[in-house]
C-alpha cells in the first residue's frame, strides 16, 4: 500500500521523513559541496547521512550541531563539520 505524501503526518519541527532527505545536496557553510546524501542510517545513538562523494562514500552525523540547515524546498542540507572528518577513511 503506498500513500501519498500529502497523506503523510505532519512531523514535528526539525524531524523529517528519510525520503526528503535523500537527495539533497550537502555543503559545508564556506560554500564546499560535500556530495549528495544517498541514503540515512539508522542507528542507537545518533543517525548518519551516508553521502556520496566522487567516488567515495562519507559518513556524517545527522545531528543538529553538525546539519546546520536543511532546506528542503531547495534540496539543501549545509553542515559545519568537526576538522579531520572527511578524512576519516583515509590513512
Amino acid at each position: 500500500m503506498w500513500l501519498l505524501e500529502e497523506d503523510l503526518l505532519e512531523l514535528e519541527k526539525d524531524s523529517f521523513y528519510a525520503f526528503q532527505i535523500e537527495g539533497c545536496s550537502v555543503v559545508t557553510e564556506e560554500g564546499r559541496e560535500v556530495g549528495i546524501v544517498k541514503k540515512l542510517l539508522f542507528i542507537q545513538n545518533n543517525d548518519l547521512l551516508v553521502v556520496e562523494e566522487k567516488d567515495r562514500e562519507v559518513l556524517i552525523p545527522f545531528v543538529k550541531s553538525i546539519c546546520r540547515d536543511i532546506n528542503l524546498e531547495e534540496k539543501k542540507i549545509v553542515v559545519s563539520l568537526p576538522d579531520g572528518l572527511l578524512g576519516l577513511d583515509e590513512i
